[in-house]
């Protein structure tokens, strides 16, 4: 047996772009020796920002640490479950701040990767290809393909980055995969493959595994009616939202490789996992079979590769966009062109990484709750920035300093960068710097709106509990202090009577966040936090707000009830996030930035022209 080889990250060679191309390729050194990119110079757009919100004299440093990037949406649960991974493999994390930092584009305009394969299209590639342009704008280093299937077309990936000049480093699903088979079965000769039929069909493990050196593997594969029912339990199962029928039907396929024998099973398809493990299937001896999660694998891959990767690059900065604003009947023209034109979806952003499992179950909730999707296609785009060089909010606001704005603005700037038109902050107390952060949009022109997660809590308390007066507020010190909830409620006209913990049982909520949740201590989050929430039940609440995004993680199966025996609503103000995006995303957008820009670069002269021609302005105006 030859031994398993290291993780490869494939990187292509250099080549210049095109001229067509300088537009998207950003400058700098060849893929194959990356360099930390230049920040705008000081005082420039896009450079830091002081506590008043002006631009200061400081550019942003080099970053010390390489981002992953997640080229997901296909389908959105398995993206949601590789980030779960890059948060519960990094075993030593003990802060938000130790935890990687990962940039999550959920592309689901990807069509459908089999039925592509099976028509013999390459209609996936311009989508995955541009979600890797908008990875690449965003800051990311090295990405993963949370699809399997997807590696298909993995070469063309490669082309399209040496191409445009990206600076990413693509890592390889089957690369990753091999390495732990023989981790977990070092002598492994007769392996399992349950996949969709593109993979299999395509053969991607078995060419793939031949050129890493694992020729003498043999391979099985379920027949023609197991394989049906592989591909129900993926599409009707799992990507439909039925896990129940989705194992019933890939445990039956599993079943099926055990009795051909096989030492262990590749689970390659990411929806797989998400239903089977190992335990589930035994030897005649009782034996677990080892069952290798192909995504498992790549977040180990993927960490290992961030932790060694050496000098990333720098922060990307925003610079602004203007377009001349002068009105005259000639542009008016092109507006109303414009506005007629197709209307382009909004994509979701969020500024994650505080802490980086609120952001992960933001992402979930981003699908859970979105009941009318059927299909990876009907899913709501979102780009998730786990930007956990953020430093700790709370601890900012008792130093009354506003160090976390820089980075919480450099990460505004990646997500607007890479094309987010609507953005979040999953934290609550980050919600402290929410006027700074509309300065920066201001300021430096950038084209996304920015959702407050009050309003969106207020939204979902009026659903959960109509009329609701006395609302409980469970949160972190500086939500409280500042009175985050309060102030935005009373802009908005609410009056409610707020209703908060003592100062012991505040302190509870504090160690349930800190030592609990944060520190990756479940159990101690949960019973402080029921313990603190039975208090807002003694105070006699209508209804209280989980108002610190850690919380609803610990009490996620805890329910508390009023005399009567009635639950009291706990409003998740995650899930409030969440719903109000998903809704936000059904509003498209009419006409985009990226046309506004082109045609203002040729507004000035086309209209001078206009007057030497003695053109009045009164003609149509017709597409070229």
């Amino acid at each position: 047996m030859v031994q398993p080889p290291s993780i490869s990250a494939t990187r292509p060679a250099a080549q210049a772009p095109r001229a067509s191309e300088i537009s998207e390729a950003p400058a700098g050194p060849p893929p194959s020796a990356p360099a930390a990119r230049q920040e705008p110079a000081p005082g420039m757009p896009g450079g830091r920002k002081s506590s008043e919100g002006a631009s200061s004299s400081q550019p942003m440093a080099p970053r010390s640490r390489a981002v992953i990037g997640v080229l997901g949406g296909m389908g959105p649960a398995a993206a949601n479950m590789f980030l779960d991974k890059t948060i519960s493999l990094k075993t030593n994390a003990r802060s938000d701040q130790e935890h990687a930092r990962v940039l999550l584009d959920q592309a689901t305009d990807v069509p459908d990767r089999t039925a592509a394969i099976e028509a013999g299209s390459k209609a996936p590639v311009k989508p995955m290809v541009n979600s890797l342009k908008r990875l690449d704008k965003g800051g990311a280093d090295i990405v993963a393909i949370t699809c399997n299937t997807a590696h298909k077309f993995h070469d063309d990936l490669l082309a399209a980055v040496e191409k445009y000049g990206l600076k990413l480093e693509l890592l390889h699903i089957v690369d990753a995969t091999m390495k732990e088979l023989f981790v977990q079965k070092p002598h492994a000769k007769r392996v399992g493959l349950l996949a969709t039929t593109g993979t299999v069909g395509q053969r991607i493990y078995q060419e793939r595994a031949e050129k890493l050196g694992h020729g003498n593997i043999e391979w099985v594969t379920p027949n023609e009616e197991f394989q049906k029912r592989v591909m129900d339990g993926i599409y009707k199962g799992v990507k439909a939202g039925d896990d129940k029928l989705g194992k019933q039907e890939l445990l039956a396929a599993a079943e099926h490789l055990k009795e051909q024998g096989v030492d262990a099973m590749l689970l390659a398809c990411t929806e797989i996992p998400l239903v089977l493990k190992t335990g589930d299937t035994k030897t005649e001896a009782g034996e677990n079979i080892p069952m290798i999660d192909t995504l498992e694998a790549l977040a180990k891959a993927a960490l290992q590769r961030a932790d060694t990767m050496q000098r990333p690059r720098a922060l990307i900065g925003q610079k602004p966009v203007r377009v001349s604003s002068a009105v005259t009947s000639f542009t008016m023209k092109v507006d109303r062109f414009l506005n007629g034109q197709p209307s382009r979806p909004r994509i979701i952003g969020d500024i994650g990484g505080m802490g980086p499992a609120a952001a992960a179950m933001f992402s979930r909730y981003m699908v859970a709750h979105n009941e009318s999707a059927k299909s990876d296609q009907e899913h709501t785009r979102l780009l998730l920035d786990q930007a956990t060089d953020i430093p700790d909010r709370t601890a900012a606001i008792k130093a009354k300093s506003d160090e976390p704005v820089i980075e919480m603005g450099n990460s505004l700037r990646r997500l607007a960068k890479a094309g987010a038109t609507d953005i979040v902050m999953t934290c609550n107390t980050a919600h402290h710097f929410f006027p700074k952060l509309e300065g920066i949009i201001r300021d430096e022109h950038l084209k996304v709106n920015l959702i407050h997660i009050v309003d969106a809590t207020m939204t979902l308390l009026d659903k959960m509990k109509p009329g609701a007066r006395k609302v409980g507020l469970l949160a972190t010190d500086g939500t409280l202090e500042q009175k985050i909830y309060q102030k935005r409620a009373a802009e908005k006209g609410r009056e409610l009577e707020w209703i908060v913990p003592d100062p012991a049982v505040q302190q509870k909520v504090m160690d349930g966040i800190y030592k609990g949740v944060k520190a990756g201590d479940n159990a101690l989050g949960t019973k402080l936090l029921e313990e603190a929430a039975q208090h807002m039940k003694d105070k006699g609440v209508d209804a209280m707000l989980l108002a610190c995004t850690e919380i609803p993680i610990a009490l996620e199966h805890v329910k508390i009830t009023d005399a009567s025996g009635e639950p009291i609503p706990m409003v998740d103000t995650l899930e409030a996030q969440a719903r109000m995006c998903i809704e936000r995303a059904k509003e498209p957008i009419p006409a985009t930035p990226g046309l506004l820009h082109q045609v203002g670069q040729l507004l000035t002269a086309c209209h001078a022209r206009a007057h030497e021609e003695g053109h009045s302005g009164s003609g149509e105006l017709a597409p070229a």
